[in-house]
């Protein structure tokens, strides 16, 4: 298949870059003299470029961007790349449409920690709220780009920080064409109407569309132009999924991706390490290390919120309360990673709050061990495993090891008490990412799973005395090679041994 190509592209040197920041740093010292005049004096200690761009770059951040990447690890090329790579995917005259985040606001005018959309980072590396991407594919070799975004704004920049702008869409990130996202209406109904399809996934969007909740993205629009172009945009004849395409891609990692993903296992492993030499008082002092050691790794932020369930806590799967005291003669189970470059690392280790395993604990987290690291070993391309299979290989070793502990199971006891969840999921952007990769499909090299074999036992008379009240969880990054597994988290202690010499 012939491979599709977009229009002419040009990236910006440094010395362009330095050109659109002088730009924008001429317009912040006229707001500046404006807002004195008015007696609203304000000061401004950072560099003046720091305010250039609504998140880092290069130029303004390059303690975190290197010179040739648009966001960290990754190249304005490969994101050409990837949109390239969704075009050869979409039929000639068909549109993708991708609605980035919005900003949600706790109260006032204090909004939650914004996430873009992992699609929408994939394609773009933009990672302002309220921006909507498009991909046309305008003939068989060609596709465009097209971007909209919120405009430069003064005023509304002095609150709530600075804006990339219509500008440096074009210059920096790449778009064929880029307009202000108020003008979204008049710009995209033209490229809707004469699509042949439209991919996009706008399911929330239907559900909610008399009141528009799902499409805040449209602010500037009326409501009635708003309601028109979602009622086209969902039309059933020309509609297709977005979703299916974009994650196919996703699964499969390149080579600065699996960079990133590394790096963020790596800082969480230690940061895991750190954390167990501590003796905590509570899950929430361990919750709050751990975010601590990741981000003084050099992490943007947790991945996600943490499990860290002490005691029974973790027979409770997604438990995040994490406001309970720990008991010495208990375990402690945690699940939390780093986000490095927009990436997830995704770890669990369950260690004993007083750094010393008792008999039935150790036995009972050796048997999870061993299938972790058996596990593990089948994650490669070689061995033409699914998912599914992984977890019918993990359950069979289980059970295994639970009736050489003593263990009596009938059927259904694994499934849907002892072990009652998956063994993998696909891990990237997201922490289950590419949830439109089914658990069916065989696995291939670049592809990156976790693998977290578990014990959750029941504190009732069903199970044997000694292991009642116990959860257990071990959990890697694993991505799959062609013949052999690599670990994306070997730092983190998962032995007995090294754990106990560690919490000495």
């Amino acid at each position: 298949m012939a491979t599709a190509r977009s229009l002419p592209r040009v990236w910006p040197s440094s010395l362009q870059l330095a050109a659109i920041t002088r730009q924008t740093v001429a317009r912040t010292q006229r707001v500046r003299e404006q807002l004195q005049q008015r007696g609203l004096a304000i000061s401004v200690k950072s560099k003046p470029y720091a305010r250039t761009f609504g998140q880092p770059t290069a130029y303004s951040h390059p303690h975190l961007v290197k010179a040739n990447e648009l966001t960290r690890g990754i190249t304005p090329q490969e994101y050409a790349a990837r949109r390239a790579a969704l075009a050869d995917r979409m039929v000639e005259g068909s549109i993708a449409i991708c609605v980035g985040n919005h900003l949600h606001y706790m109260s006032g005018s204090a909004h939650y920690d914004f996430q873009q959309n992992a699609n929408f980072f994939y394609l773009s590396g933009f990672t302002e709220p309220d921006a909507v991407l498009v991909i046309e594919k305008v003939s068989a070799l060609q596709h465009q780009f097209h971007l909209f975004v919120p405009p430069k704004d003064e005023f509304a920049e002095l609150w709530n920080g600075t804006r990339t702008g219509v500008d440096a869409a074009l210059e920096v990130f790449g778009a064929d064409e880029a307009w202000s996202i108020n003008s979204l209406v008049q710009h995209l109904t033209p490229m809707v109407d004469r699509a042949t399809v439209i991919y996009g996934d706008f399911a929330s969007l239907q559900r909610q569309r008399s009141s528009l909740a799902g499409a805040g993205f449209l602010r500037g629009s009326t409501s009635s132009q708003a309601e028109s172009l979602i009622t086209s945009m969902l039309d059933p004849v020309k509609l297709k999924p977005l979703n299916t395409h974009v994650h196919s891609l996703r699964s499969f990692k390149s080579p600065a991706e699996i960079a990133l993903m590394r790096t963020a296992g790596k800082i969480s492993g230690r940061g895991f390490n750190n954390t167990m030499q501590k003796r905590l008082m509570s899950e929430h002092e361990v919750a709050t290390t751990l975010d601590y050691e990741f981000k003084m790794g050099g992490c943007e932020k947790s991945a996600y919120v943490p499990v860290v369930a002490g005691g029974e806590h973790a027979l409770t799967i997604h438990y995040t309360s994490n406001n309970d005291m720990l008991e010495s003669g208990e375990m402690i189970l945690v699940d939390a990673g780093g986000q490095y470059g927009g990436y997830a690392a995704d770890i669990t280790r369950t260690w004993p709050v007083n750094g010393k395993f008792t008999p039935a604990q150790r036995d009972l987290y050796q048997a999870v061990l061993n299938v972790n690291k058996s596990c593990i070993k089948l994650v490669s391309e070689a061995e033409n495993m699914t998912m599914n299979d992984l977890l019918r290989k993990c359950s069979s070793q289980l059970g295994e090891q639970l009736k050489a502990l003593g263990f009596s199971l009938v059927e259904g006891d694994l499934d849907r008490v002892l072990f009652p969840h998956h063994v993998s999921h696909q891990l990237g952007i997201q922490v289950h990412d590419s949830p439109s990769i089914h658990s069916r499909d065989v696995l291939k090299a670049g592809q990156v799973i976790t693998i977290e074999p578990a014990i959750y036992v029941p504190n009732n008379e069903r199970w044997p005395k000694h292991f009642r009240g116990m959860g257990i969880r071990v959990e890697d990054d694993v991505l799959v090679g062609k013949t052999d597994p690599v670990v994306l988290t070997t730092e983190a202690a998962k032995e007995v041994v090294d754990i106990e010499e560690l919490m000495r």
